[in-house]
C-alpha cells in the first residue's frame, strides 16, 4: 500500500473520529465511502478497526454515566447484527458493496 493511501486513510480516521466524537455518529459515514472507493477490500474491517478506540474511550471516560442493563442488552443486539454485516460483506462483490455503502450514506444524510 502506498504511502498517500496509508495517509489519506489516517487523515479519514481523525476527522471521522472528530466528527464522531462531536455528534456521535460519522466515522463510518465519512470514511467509508472513500475508503470503499479508494481501496474497497479494506472495508469494513480498516473502518472498524479507527472506530473502536473511540467507544472504549468514552466508556472509560463516562462509565459513572452508563445505563449498564440497556448497554448489555445493546451488546446482546450487536453481536448477531455483526456476524449478519461480516456474511454479507462475504458475500456481496466489491462492486456492488460500493454502490450499497453510497446508497446507506445517502439515506442516512436524508434522515438525518
Amino acid at each position: 500500500m502506498s504511502v498517500e493511501i496509508v495517509l489519506l486513510l489516517v487523515a479519514l480516521g481523525a476527522f471521522g473520529g472528530l466528527v464522531q466524537g462531536s455528534v456521535g455518529f460519522g466515522l463510518g459515514a465519512i470514511a467509508s465511502p472513500i475508503v470503499a472507493l479508494v481501496r474497497p477490500e479494506l472495508v469494513p474491517v480498516a473502518i472498524m478497526m479507527a472506530g473502536g478506540g473511540l467507544p472504549l474511550a468514552t466508556i472509560a471516560t463516562e462509565w459513572r454515566h452508563i445505563d449498564w442493563a440497556a448497554f448489555g442488552w445493546v451488546m446482546l443486539g450487536r453481536l448477531p447484527a455483526t456476524v449478519a454485516g461480516v456474511l454479507i460483506v462475504a458475500a456481496v462483490p466489491a462492486r456492488v458493496l460500493q454502490g450499497l455503502v453510497g446508497a446507506i450514506v445517502l439515506l442516512m444524510v436524508v434522515i438525518s
